[in-house]
C-alpha cells in the first residue's frame, strides 16, 4: 500500500504567494535598474503581477491510495483509489502529475464539499473519455458514448457496464446522499431518458460485514468502515465513515476521517489503540469548531496514541518540534506500508 497526501488543509484553506521566491525576483528587478531609482508605480505593478506567479497551494484533505493489483483502466498496475475527492481534486491530482482518468476508484467518507466536490469532475470526465478503460474502448468500438447508450439502453438501463467506469465505495446512506447532491450537476446528458448513479459510477456499498478487499502483490488489504461522530445539525447527525485498513501481514492503517476528539471511554478509541498508524484530522484555528479534533485536544492523548498519529486537515501547520506526533502531513508526502 502506497499513500500520497494530495492535500492536507482544512475545507476553507487557500494558498498563499511564496514570498521568499517573490522577494528574490523583486531584488533582481531592482538591481536591473543599475543604481537608478525605481519608479514607485512600476514597482507596485510589478509586485502585483509577479505575486500571482508564485503560489503555494493549500489543497483540501484528500489522499491517493495505491495497491499493486490490476487497475480497471488497462489491467496495468497499480490500482488507484482516492480517499475522498474534494472540490479541488483535479488540481491536487495535477500537482502530482495525475489526471482524473488515471483513477480507478473513490472512497467517500461523508458528503461535505471538501470530500465530494470533485465527484462531478471525476464522473463526467471519465464518462465521456472513450479510453477510460480498455474494456470500455472495445465496447464502444468507435461509437459516440451517447449513441451507444441509446442503442443499448432499453435492455441495460442506459448504463455503461462495470469495469468501464470509476468505482465508488462508501456506506449506503452516504452514497444515496451523494447522488442527491450530485444529481443537478450530472443532469447534463441530452437524449438519455434515465440517469442514475450507475450511469457514471460502479456503486460499491461497504458495510461492517462487507469490507473493501484489495490485493497488494502477495498481501491482502481489508478495509472496514468505522463510524465517527462529526456533525449534528439540529437533531440530525451527520456521521463520517472512516476506514481501518488491515493487512494480511498484521499492519493496521486507520483513517478515522473527519471526527471530534474522543476519550478512552468512547467505543472508537480501541481503533486508535490497535492501529499501526492513524491519519487524523486536526484543526489549528484559534477558536475550536467542535466538529473537528483540535491540535490542543490531540496533544492531550497519551503518547502511545499520539506517536502513531499523522496530522492533516489543518489551517496552519501544527508545531511538532517536541515530536509529540508521528508526523505532520504535507502535500506530496508518501508513505509505504
Amino acid at each position: 500500500m502506497k499513500i500520497t497526501s494530495l492535500g492536507v488543509s482544512g475545507a476553507f484553506s487557500s494558498g498563499k504567494p511564496i514570498m521568499a521566491v517573490l522577494e528574490e525576483t523583486i531584488k533582481e528587478k531592482i538591481l536591473s535598474f543599475k543604481g537608478n531609482s525605481v519608479p514607485k508605480d512600476f514597482l507596485i505593478n510589478f509586485i502585483e503581477s509577479e505575486s500571482r506567479k508564485y503560489f503555494n497551494p493549500s489543497w483540501q484533505s484528500n489522499f491517493l491510495i495505491e495497491f499493486n493489483q490490476p487497475s480497471i483502466r488497462d489491467n496495468g498496475f497499480p490500482y488507484r483509489i482516492l480517499f475522498d475527492a474534494g472540490g479541488d481534486i483535479k488540481n491536487s491530482l495535477a500537482y502530482q502529475n495525475l489526471l482524473p482518468h488515471m483513477i480507478d476508484g473513490v472512497y467517500v467518507s461523508h458528503c461535505h464539499n471538501d470530500h465530494i466536490g470533485g465527484m462531478e469532475c471525476l464522473g463526467l470526465t471519465s464518462f465521456f473519455n472513450p479510453y477510460y478503460s480498455r474494456k470500455k474502448t472495445e465496447w464502444l468500438n468507435g461509437e459516440n458514448i451517447i449513441d451507444k447508450l441509446l442503442t443499448t439502453g432499453s435492455e441495460n438501463l442506459y448504463r455503461i457496464f462495470d469495469g468501464m467506469k470509476m468505482e465508488v465505495y462508501g456506506q449506503e446512506d452516504v452514497l444515496n446522499d451523494l447522488w442527491k447532491t450530485l444529481l443537478q450537476g450530472f443532469s447534463t446528458l441530452q437524449d438519455i431518458p434515465k440517469i442514475d448513479f450507475e450511469t457514471f459510477f460502479t456503486k460499491k456499498i461497504v458495510t461492517e460485514d462487507k469490507p473493501m478487499i484489495f490485493m497488494d502483490d502477495d498481501r491482502t488489504w481489508e478495509g472496514r468502515i468505522i463510524k465517527s461522530d462529526h456533525v449534528v445539525s439540529g437533531k440530525t447527525p451527520m456521521p463520517s465513515y472512516g476506514v481501518m485498513f488491515t493487512c494480511s501481514d498484521g499492519q493496521k492503517i486507520f483513517f478515522p476521517s473527519d471526527s471530534k476528539i474522543i476519550s478512552e471511554s468512547d467505543e472508537q478509541y480501541k481503533y486508535y489503540e490497535e492501529c499501526t498508524v492513524a491519519f487524523v484530522d486536526c484543526e489549528t484555528t484559534p477558536n475550536k469548531s467542535g466538529i473537528h479534533a483540535h491540535v490542543d485536544e490531540r496533544k492531550k492523548d497519551n503518547d502511545n496514541i499520539t506517536k502513531k498519529q499523522i496530522l492533516y486537515h489543518y489551517q496552519s501547520e501544527p508545531d511538532n518540534s517536541d515530536n509529540k506526533f508521528k508526523a505532520i502531513a504535507r502535500i506530496g508526502d508518501v508513505w509505504e506500508f
